[in-house]
C-alpha cells in the first residue's frame, strides 16, 4: 500500500493521516519515528499464574530535509508470538512437546528509493532507520531481555541460577554483533536476524521447556536455552539492537533526535515499550510492549511520518500487515 504525500498536506492511501492547510514550496522537513516490536510471553498451563514477560521493543526518531520528491519502503515489524517469530526476524522460541518459548519481536525499518528483501545484502545501506525487538520469554522460564538504543547494547534474556540476567539468557546484541545463545544452546542473533531459542525434550515435565527466541535487531539477540535442571528454567531470548544512518547519497544529512531502548529488564509489566513518552505514540495498540498474559504474543511496532512545515504538517502512520509498505512524499 502506497500512500502519496504532497507538499500541500495532502495524503492518499493507506494510513492515519493528520493535516492542515498549504504549506510553502521548497525544501521539506520530514521526521520518522519507529518502534520495534515486543517479544512473546510465557506460561505454565499447569500454573496459570506463573508468567513470563516478552521484552519490550525499542524506538526511534530521526528526522531530516528533503529537496526533492522520495519514495521510502516501510517494514513494520510483527509481535513475537509463542513460538512463533515476529514478522521482522525475529527468532522463533524453543518448540515443545513440553512448554513453548515465545518468539522474539521483528525489526521496524525504513528505507530510501530501494526496496528490501529482509535479509542481509547490498539494501542494508538504503536503511535510514531500524529499531530492534525484544526478545522471548522462556517457556515457563524466564522473561526475555529488551532491545537496544542505538548507542548501546540490548539486554541479556533472563536465565539461572544466580541473579538475574543468568548463563541461560540469550545475550543482548550489540552495534556490532549478534548476541550469543544461552550458555547451554540456543542459536546465537546474527545481522538483521534473531537467535531461535533451543527446543524442549521431551515432556510433559522437567527439562520439556523451550527457550525464548531472540529479538530482531541491526544485529539479533541470541536466542535462550531450554530448561536444564530444577534451579535454572528456560532462558529468555535476548534483545535486538538498533541502527540509524546519519548521511546517504540523496539526504546528506540525517539527525537523530531521539533514541530509547526497551524499558523494565524482567520487570512482570508489559509497560516495556522505548519511546512512550512521544507524544505521537500509538496508545491504541501500545506498539512495542512485550507479552504479558500466559503464552501471549508480544504488541507489533508502528512507523510514523510526520511532514511539513509546523503550520501545515501531515502524519501518516503505518501499522503492522506483515508486508511491505511504501510512501511518495513530493517536494
Amino acid at each position: 500500500m502506497s500512500p502519496i504525500i504532497s507538499r500541500a498536506g495532502f495524503s492518499l492511501g493507506f494510513g492515519r493521516r493528520r493535516g492542515g492547510a498549504a504549506g510553502p514550496a521548497g525544501p521539506v522537513p520530514v521526521s520518522i519515528k519507529v518502534w520495534g516490536a515486543g517479544g512473546g510471553s510465557s506460561g505454565r498451563p499447569s500454573s496459570p499464574s506463573s508468567i513470563y514477560y516478552g521484552g519490550g521493543g525499542a524506538y526511534a526518531d530521526i528526522s531530516f530535509t528533503l529537496a526533492s520528491s522520495k519514495t521510502f519502503y516501510v517494514y513494520v515489524a510483527g509481535g513475537g508470538g509463542v513460538p512463533t517469530p515476529g514478522y521482522g526476524n525475529g527468532g522463533a522460541g524453543g518448540p515443545g512437546p513440553g512448554e513453548i518459548g515465545g518468539g522474539g519481536g521483528g525489526i521496524s525499518f525504513v528505507t530510501i528509493s530501494t526496496p528490501h528483501p529482509l535479509t542481509t545484502g547490498p539494501q542494508d545501506s538504503a536503511i535510514l532507520v531500524l529499531s530492534g525487538g525484544g526478545g522471548g520469554a522462556g517457556g515457563g522460564g524466564y522473561s526475555g531481555g529488551p532491545a537496544g538504543n542505538i548507542s548501546a547494547s540490548a539486554t541479556d534474556g533472563n536465565g539461572g541460577p544466580g541473579p538475574a540476567p543468568g548463563p541461560f539468557g540469550g545475550r543482548g546484541a550489540s552495534p556490532t554483533s549478534g548476541g550469543a545463545g544461552g550458555s547451554s544452546g540456543g542459536t546465537a542473533g546474527s545481522k538483521l536476524q534473531g537467535g531461535a531459542g533451543q527446543a524442549a525434550e521431551s515432556g510433559p515435565g522437567v527439562p520439556a521447556e523451550g527457550g525464548g527466541g531472540g529479538g530482531g535487531g541491526w544485529y539479533g539477540g541470541g536466542g535462550g536455552s531450554k530448561h536444564i535442571s530444577g534451579n535454572s528454567e528456560a532462558g529468555g531470548g535476548g534483545g535486538g539492537s538498533s541502527y540509524y544512518l546519519s548521511s546517504h547519497p540523496e539526504i546528506p544529512s540525517i539527525t537523530l533526535n531521539s533514541s530509547q531502548g526497551g524499558l523494565t529488564p524482567y520487570a512482570p509489566t508489559s509497560n516495556n515499550a522505548g519511546g512512550q513518552p512521544d507524544p505521537y505514540y500509538p496508545t491504541t495498540s501500545n506498539s512495542g510492549r512485550g507479552g504479558s498474559g500466559s503464552n501471549t504474543s508480544g504488541n507489533p511496532g508502528s512507523i510514523i511520518f510526520v511532514y511539513g512545515p509546523p503550520s501545515s504538517t501531515t502524519t501518516t502512520t503505518f501499522s503492522y500487515t506483515g508486508s511491505q509498505q511504501s510512501i511518495t512524499i513530493t517536494v
